[in-house]
């Protein structure tokens, strides 16, 4: 747009040239008018209204051959802060000044200033690097970046931070990086242990050594003549032995103790545990067992049968037959014996009891042998120290062996109770 004011002026300044030259009463056809913005020569008879003079205009070339103009090409605007001081209707024109007149005024560094998923949009016609707004494109950003969301197996490694449908591809194959017996898939019941290069949880596929109560194979918790049946429906998928499950004993419900006169032996039994039960009584005394004629005692404290299975593991036993979950077994007392810590006498650890390899050193160094110096130290026997474990309700672990001769400290091995 031509700024108006100034081309209004230009035009005032050259009619009142005219205008004074006739109210001066000067002969018209010698009077000439100078016109101090264009420096044109004009005789009073030949000035048009616009007062523009019909020869050339010296003001006019300088400012063009100065890059001004009176009319802005197509794709450009005049820039009124740069006006010729020779004609202030002639101006600069710029394509920045024609964007900007129409509203581009964004550059495309602004926009990416905004943040990584941020795009100019609409750029100026004539080409300018100038545009009408900013907008956010999250996949734009994600594919500029190298990221893609038609990967058959994607890497959850890189993910795009701004759309999680697109991330790199995983080149690598799959359980690449996974632990040893493990996998991506092939081994979906066992426990995740880790990840592969690209992220993918990797499974168990078995393990050289199971958790505490998984020992027991199918066929021994099948129920039937073993008393047992599974306790739950996981397992631990033992490398050598298969499927390992934790036990419990078979409830065999319907079954009775028959503890009155005895079972009917028709074949129709069930064991809980080592207890045999049967599907029928008997009502009456067996000829020949005389024993069951006599109204027994069924009070199982009475009869000895004080402690619980767990008391007794370890160590001979036997279960009440009219409550199976008391039991009898000659039981030391183990409160003042520790359930876990280091012992002497572990049989896995090279000596049991008098016995062991390094006793020569021993019966050298302490007259006595690696047993009685590891007594002597203060340290239990194993297999107290593990009924005593069991006497708790607790499970004995073995952790290691640890046969030393350091400070003349004998140890044998240690344990845990859990």
């Amino acid at each position: 747009m031509k700024n108006t004011n100034n081309i209004m002026l230009h035009m005032k300044l050259k009619n009142a040239v005219c205008t004074a030259a006739l109210l001066a009463f000067l002969p018209a056809s010698a009077f000439m008018i100078v016109s101090p913005a264009r420096a044109g020569v004009c005789f009073l008879p030949d000035c048009d209204l616009s007062g523009t003079p019909p020869v050339a205009c010296i003001d006019c070339k300088w400012c063009e051959d100065h890059g001004y103009y009176f009319n802005c090409p197509d794709g450009t605007a005049a820039d009124y802060s740069q006006t010729c001081f020779r004609d202030e209707s002639y101006t600069k024109c710029t394509k920045e000044q024609y964007c900007k007149n129409k509203g581009y005024t964004k550059s495309a560094q602004s926009c990416y200033d905004l943040g990584p998923t941020w795009y100019p949009k609409d750029k100026c016609p004539n080409g300018l690097d100038l545009y009408k707004s900013c907008i956010e494109n999250r996949p734009q950003a994600c594919k500029d970046n190298g990221y893609v969301n038609n990967c058959s197996r994607p890497n959850k490694n890189e993910i795009c931070p701004w759309d999680s449908s697109y991330a790199k591809c995983c080149n690598d194959t799959p359980s690449n990086g996974c632990p040893d017996n493990s996998k991506v898939s092939g081994c979906e019941s066992g426990a995740i242990i880790g990840k592969d290069s690209c992220g993918y949880e990797c499974r168990q596929c078995c393990k050289t050594s199971c958790p505490a109560g998984y020992a027991y194979t199918d066929k021994e918790t099948s129920g039937g003549t073993t008393g047992y049946i599974k306790d739950g429906t996981d397992y631990c998928m033992h490398c050598t032995k298969g499927r390992l499950y934790k036990r419990k004993e078979n409830p065999c419900t319907g079954y009775d103790v028959c503890s009155a006169y005895g079972g009917v032996d028709n074949g129709d039994y069930c064991y809980s545990g080592s207890l045999k039960k049967y599907s029928k009584c008997l009502t009456e005394c067996r000829p020949g067992y005389v024993e069951w004629c006599d109204t027994p005692v069924t009070d199982c404290d009475k009869l000895g049968y004080r402690y619980n299975q767990a008391a007794c593991d370890g160590v001979p036993s036997v279960a009440c037959p009219f409550d199976e979950t008391k039991w009898f077994c000659e039981k030391k007392d183990y409160s003042a014996i520790p359930k876990e810590g280091g012992c002497c006498g572990y049989s896995g650890c090279g000596y049991n009891a008098m016995s062991h390899s390094s006793d020569s050193y021993c019966q050298l160094d302490f007259g006595m042998s690696c047993y009685n110096k590891c007594i002597k130290n203060g340290y239990p026997d194993c297999n107290d120290m593990q009924a005593s474990c069991r006497a708790s309700g607790g499970t004995p672990v073995f952790d290691k062996c640890n046969m030393v001769l350091v400070s003349y400290n004998v140890l044998d091995a240690y344990f845990t109770c859990k």
